[in-house]
């Protein structure tokens, strides 16, 4: 065979392996969900939750026979976990509402599996699941504990936790309700989204129908229309942008002003607005006024409220995830958060110590009680043997004293020593009362 020559496969070559052909298994190098051509890499060539699927699959009205997509998976976690034997740390910082570091992202996408498979749809306020649904946001708890290493006992790591648990319910609804706007009104209530309920999906269908929630709609639509200043961070939040970019020598992170020129500024497509350049020019004017002599002082805080607004639970410029510093978010200081955990130890130990002196006095009590009785009961008995020694001839001593001393036990022993076996009525009497008492 000369070079250049192409070769063909015999007929005695062995045949090539079959693709897998087991049920909810899609060919994804010939087919993708959309029909369209795609790349092994579009998606797993297996479908978890195959159940689920060939439910939704099989809905009246439904004309593809495409098998879709299962429940998402963290894998990079689940492989980290795997590999490691140890769960990935997660730092929340006092003040903050989001976590920072390498594994912040990969806390985002467990959050919002764990929200969309176990917090109800029922409820539209988040609130009234915290209320209404304590055990399943319990659930939602522990099962980021399995995945994650942090302080959830922490009070301002429990509110961080619960209110983005509720931005990602806030956010699955938001998709929920663009899917059901892509749909004709005769297939939205019969075409569910991807792993919801038939029920759920039905209540969520009622919901987007009622006069509240599209006047709801319709003011957050236009408020997102007025909106003319778009940053350049990407879909990374401004958290973690903000923590990349501290000092390596003081870990300072930068003030608001510059910060708002990182987050808006591109040195290759400049700025994102002509609004964004305009509130930054004036940010640093007011900087240099006030350095001026004679004027009043004002911290780059009082500067980017002034030039850019303020919002409740929202500082504008910092992105989401940092919480306004007031007089009911004391929690925003380490200090204030160091002495409430001391004041809530000190308070609990104070708690044991009362439980124990109340023991205490309880044992004072009883031991009290114990001795008035037997107080009775041995002059009781006294007074009863004092009757019966009138009849023993000879035998008390001159020293009747020494007998009030003694206990009814000794008294007891001291008959039976004696052997006072002519005087049994005594010796039986005494000892049916020691019987008694």
């Amino acid at each position: 065979m000369g070079p250049g020559r192409r070769t063909t496969r015999s007929s005695q070559t062995q045949p090539l392996p079959m693709p897998n052909t087991q049920p909810g298994v899609v060919l994804l190098r010939n087919m993708a969900p959309d029909g369209r051509s795609a790349s092994s890499s579009t998606m797993p060539s297996s479908v978890p939750n195959s159940s689920a699927q060939s439910a939704n699959a099989s809905t009246p009205g439904s004309t593809s026979s495409v098998t879709k997509r299962g429940k998402a998976k963290n894998n990079t976690l689940i492989n980290h976990i795997a590999r490691r034997g140890q769960k990935p740390r997660i730092e929340i910082p006092p003040g903050k509402s989001k976590p920072v570091g390498d594994w912040s992202q990969q806390f985002a996408s467990e959050v919002g599996i764990i929200c969309r498979e176990y917090a109800p749809l029922s409820l539209y306020n988040w609130r009234n699941v915290k209320k209404e649904y304590k055990s399943k946001v319990q659930t939602m708890h522990g099962h980021i504990l399995k995945s994650f290493d942090i302080d959830i006992h922490l009070p301002h790591i429990e509110r961080a936790i619960n209110k983005y648990i509720g931005q990602r319910l806030k956010e699955f609804r938001c998709r929920l309700h663009v899917y059901y706007k892509s749909l004709s009104n005769d297939q939205r209530r019969r075409k569910p989204y991807v792993n919801v309920a038939q029920e759920d999906w039905e209540r969520l269908c009622d919901w987007f129908e009622t006069d509240k929630f599209k006047k709801l709609s319709t003011v957050n639509k236009a408020i997102r229309a007025k909106k003319k200043v778009h940053h350049r961070g990407g879909s990374r939040s401004f958290l973690n942008h903000r923590a990349d970019k501290r000092n390596a020598q003081t870990q300072q992170e930068p003030g608001r002003i510059e910060f708002y020129r990182m987050m808006y500024y591109n040195q290759g497509k400049g700025w994102s607005g002509s609004v964004a350049e305009e509130n930054y020019d004036k940010m640093l004017k007011m900087q240099a006024e006030s350095l001026e002599e004679g004027s009043t002082a004002m911290t780059e805080e009082d500067i980017a409220n002034k030039v850019l607004g303020t919002k409740p639970g929202y500082i504008v410029g910092l992105g989401h995830g940092v919480d306004p510093m007031s007089s009911s978010s004391s929690y925003c200081y380490p200090e204030v958060e160091e002495l409430r955990r001391r004041a809530e130890a000190a308070e609990t130990q104070a708690e044991e110590h009362g439980r124990q002196a109340q023991e205490l006095r309880d044992e004072v009590h009883e031991l009290q009680n114990w001795k008035a009785a037997s107080e009775a009961k041995l002059n009781f008995l006294m007074a009863h043997i004092g009757a019966n020694f009138s009849v023993i001839d000879g035998f008390l001593p001159p020293f009747p004293s020494l007998f009030k001393s003694l206990s009814s036990k000794a008294l007891f022993v001291a008959f039976s020593v004696f052997g006072l076996e002519s005087r049994k009525k005594s010796t039986i009497e005494g000892r049916r009362l020691f019987k008694i008492y």
